[in-house]
């Protein structure tokens, strides 16, 4: 009879877990701020708060026109 090994496997042999390192196709792609953005950042977030940062992000399409940047990236423009 076989006895099965209880240690841990090898580093060869882990399985990866965890968030992968790059993107294939990602909608949002490393830039640096424009004046426009920084300006239409300040307004939304006075009409809408630093709690709604999706909806920022949102209607930073929506009424300026301007793509490419998540909610994630304006908080932390914001904050900066």
């Amino acid at each position: 009879m076989k006895r099965e090994s209880t240690s841990t496997p090898s580093k060869s042999k882990r399985k990866k877990v965890g968030k992968k390192t790059t993107r294939k196709y990602s909608s949002f792609i490393r830039r640096l701020w424009t004046d426009k953005e920084d300006k239409a950042i300040l307004k939304l977030t006075k009409e809408y708060g630093v709690k709604n940062w999706t909806l920022v992000a949102k209607k930073l399409q929506e009424e300026y026109h301007i793509y490419g940047r998540s909610g994630k990236q304006c908080r932390e423009r914001y904050s900066v």
